[in-house]
């Protein structure tokens, strides 16, 4: 379980090769042994007490070990937040593109080479998912694939509407435009609220 939770954050963070966790685990394994034999190195030389001396080979080691966590953290954070702030977007264009009467994966497709230069994170996501859409897989199921490998609440929000859309067949650009909608009102409402968390 554990290793399939880092499998998952591996693959939000962009890591898709199947040997990322593995790499992953050697690293952090190798920054251990690198930081024990430094702090050996600095610190039994030193007069200081043997309880200290192990306290300080323990914490380096340890920091090192670490800092791949704290490399993936920043990593994961940083592509939700790029495909969070440009998803409005990317919405409006399907929508604009549905609407001149375009089919929906075509539109996709556009989309993705359109937002290329402003959101390479989405941009990529969005091909992978229009790449699985031809190798057979079904819309909606290539659109949670997206979703699970971003971790992206609102790409899962995205799917559910659209399995509503051609289950009661309603209009697919006007779902888009009030969805588009819904994450601005959303996004606006997070940032009042952390304004008036801030002190004056």
């Amino acid at each position: 379980k554990a290793s399939a939770s880092l499998w998952e954050q591996m693959i939000q963070a962009g890591f898709l090769h199947p040997f990322a966790p593995a790499v992953y685990t050697g690293i952090k394994i190798i920054l251990f042994i690198v930081g024990f034999i430094l702090c050996m190195a600095l610190v039994l030389p030193t007069e200081l007490l043997l309880s200290t001396k192990m306290s300080i080979l323990f914490v380096g080691a340890t920091a090192l070990f670490f800092l791949p966590n704290i490399f993936l953290y920043y990593k994961l954070r940083h592509r939700r937040q790029e495909i969070y702030r440009h998803l409005p977007e990317a919405v409006d264009l399907l929508e604009i593109c549905v609407s001149s009467g375009l089919g929906l994966d075509m539109a996709w497709n556009i989309v993705a080479d359109e937002i290329r230069q402003v959101s390479p994170v989405l941009a990529g996501s969005m091909s992978l998912t229009n790449f699985e859409m031809r190798l057979g897989v079904a819309r909606i199921e290539a659109m949670k694939h997206m979703a699970e490998r971003t971790g992206v609440d609102e790409l899962k929000s995205l799917a559910a509407i659209l399995i509503q859309t051609d289950r009661f067949g309603t209009s697919i650009a006007e779902t888009l435009k009030v969805f588009a909608q819904s994450i601005r009102e959303e996004r606006s409402f997070a940032a009042q609220e952390s304004a008036e968390k801030m002190s004056v």
